[in-house]
């Protein structure tokens, strides 16, 4: 018998007894209740996976996803729950509840603990940490084999969105680029306790080793500005640094990168400026073909400077699809 097929999750009614208090579902707080979904979202842990699962509450999916993983570590945000999680878990030797929000649990340091093994995230999240948490799992996703995440529906059709000219692509559409993405699971509105107002989707992301149009050096130039969020660059930072520190995307030591962008950036920006004001009205935009001469990724990029001068993470929907279509256009 496969170990998943012998857990039982808890009942609707068993989980209601013990908890000594009513979730808040505006806190995210709406638990999967539905046993074949319960069994259904635990069969996608990796065999043998240290596993980190995200938002464990009281800990029933964190039990299926313990008789499959070698090891899983629960991040929960609300302390409320422990008395529930001892009940649920009793027994249960290879789980660790750690009372953090996710977005300040040290994700290398855990993969670091074995770098042999195979890691996994799994997660119940709400859309308000989604960037910010595919944000830092991105700059260790390359340790990472999946990402397991249970979504609302409109939030798995924004991660799954890979078409710029549509109204519905954001900065997390962006983001979800760098992975490969699938919907896995449809899990019904009427699965949770309390019912929230949309159906839900179990959504798989993994890391991406090659673009799917084959275009390598816009896919390396989507990572960086990715990774460069906590460092609050401007685009127009990033693509000087990433033209000068890579050729074919590969990316110049650190130090040389550095005091090249220190050097370049207030060069090239004035050489831009005093281009464009040379240009007629309504061409004031970075424009390869007529303003070539400048030769840098700042340029050949043509976004106009509104764009260029804001870092990644104050983009707005708009500027966000301009940006993608123009590295696909490179």
């Amino acid at each position: 018998m496969r170990k998943e097929d012998s857990f039982s999750p808890i009942s609707e009614k068993q989980l209601k007894d013990e908890l000594n208090f009513e979730p808040v579902e505006k806190l995210g707080q709406n638990f999967l209740v539905d046993p074949a979904m319960v069994k259904a979202v635990a069969s996608l842990t990796i065999e043998g996976a240290d596993v980190v699962e995200i938002g464990c509450g009281p800990g029933n999916i964190t039990k299926g996803i313990a008789k499959r993983a070698s090891s899983v570590i629960g991040l929960e945000i609300f302390p409320d729950f422990a008395e529930a999680q001892e009940k649920i878990l009793k027994g249960i030797d290879n789980v660790k509840i750690v009372n953090q929000n996710a977005l300040n649990f040290d994700f290398k340091k855990w993969l670091n603990i074995d770098r042999e093994a195979r890691h996994q995230v799994i997660g119940n999240i709400p859309f308000n940490i989604s960037e910010p948490l595919l944000t830092t799992l991105s700059v260790v996703s390359d340790k990472i084999e999946r990402i397991t995440l249970l979504v609302g529906d409109n939030m798995a059709s924004i991660m799954t969105m890979r078409n710029p000219n549509d109204d519905r692509y954001t900065r997390l559409s962006f983001i979800c680029g760098i992975f490969d993405v699938n919907r896995t699971v449809h899990v019904p509105r009427t699965s949770f306790w309390p019912v929230p107002r949309t159906d839900a989707d179990v959504i798989s992301l993994s890391p991406k080793e090659y673009p799917e149009d084959g275009k390598m050096y816009g896919f390396q130039l989507r990572k960086r500005i990715i990774l460069s969020q906590k460092e609050s660059l401007t685009l127009a930072k990033v693509l000087n640094g990433f033209s000068s520190g890579s050729e074919m995307g590969k990316q110049l030591r650190k130090d040389l990168s550095h005091r090249y962008e220190r050097r370049q950036i207030n060069v090239e920006l004035k050489r831009m400026a005093i281009d464009l004001n040379k240009l007629p009205v309504g061409h004031r935009s970075v424009n390869n073909e007529l303003t070539g001469e400048i030769g840098t990724l700042v340029a050949r990029i043509g976004l106009p400077m509104e764009i260029l001068s804001k870092p990644f993470s104050r983009l707005n929907n708009e500027e966000v699809r301009q940006l993608a279509i123009a590295i696909g256009n490179l």
